[in-house]
């Protein structure tokens, strides 16, 4: 979300047509390393060293199921793309979330959310597969516990063979490992989705290759407003890196 409010700012700051020469003015050559720090785009996956089957692909495949199934809430009626609705940006376009009970807070999108230092809108986790547990258990949410869970996973055959395939045995007695093991499923499938290229990322790799008959095609009023945030508006400051994102937290009431 911030790395696609931060690209549309770069846009949309001033009017102008497309095919000027790039990086005469306002951009100067001295202004390409910085540029090549917002990318590549997306990034080189990394593993999340706290979750074992990170990267895994069958359990990014068992999460994204995990993902849409109202199995793991309380009265089955809600999954996790109840509020994080693919359609939507991974949110849901309320103003305050809607789960088994009325939240307190909008819901979060999900796009880039493996490049997150934190998770939720007060930081309360530090990795995404103990955020992702947090909606399961809260009664305000999904609802179900960790019995509720883990009882839903070894009751449907389904379910039970998916996760059997991912974690190399079938779901135990012990209902605390078996929610955490989904959870860690559902993190391996979020953080797979990736806001989409845009024309900046085009520019940046045009010039990390020096190839400027391509960087052209950024239109000039994107260079103008790109300018703006390396140099007057030192936006980067806050707005840095692949993500245009510092990584704090923008706490909300």
């Amino acid at each position: 979300m911030k790395r696609a409010a931060a690209l549309w700012l770069c846009a949309a700051l001033l009017p102008g047509a497309a095919g000027t020469q790039p990086l005469a003015s306002p951009l100067h050559d001295d202004d390409i390393p910085r540029i090549l720090s917002f990318g590549p785009w997306p990034p080189p996956p990394v593993r999340d060293p706290s979750n074992r089957v990170s990267g895994e692909p069958a359990a990014i495949a068992f999460g994204a199921t995990l993902f849409h199934d109202p199995r793991l809430s309380r009265d089955g009626s809600l999954s996790c793309a109840s509020c994080h609705q693919p359609a939507q940006g991974f949110s849901d376009g309320l103003p305050r979330a809607q789960g088994l009970q009325p939240g307190t807070r909008n819901t979060l999108g999900l796009a880039n959310v493996g490049q997150q230092r934190w998770f939720g809108w007060d930081g309360a986790n530090d990795n995404l597969w103990a955020q992702s547990l947090r909606p399961l258990l809260d009664a305000r949410e999904m609802g179900a516990g960790l019995d509720g869970v883990a009882g839903a996973v070894r009751r449907h055959a389904d379910l039970r063979e998916a996760y059997t395939r991912v974690f190399g045995a079938p779901p135990g007695d012990d209902d605390e490992r078996v929610a955490v093991d989904l959870a860690k499923a559902l993190a391996a499938y979020q953080e797979t989705l990736f806001s989409p290229r845009t024309g900046f990322d085009a520019f940046r790799d045009a010039l990390q290759r020096g190839d400027r008959e391509a960087a052209r095609r950024y239109p000039p009023a994107a260079q103008r407003g790109l300018a703006l945030f390396l140099g007057k508006g030192r936006c980067y400051v806050c707005h840095g890196g692949p993500g245009f994102s510092n990584g704090s937290i923008a706490s909300k009431p």
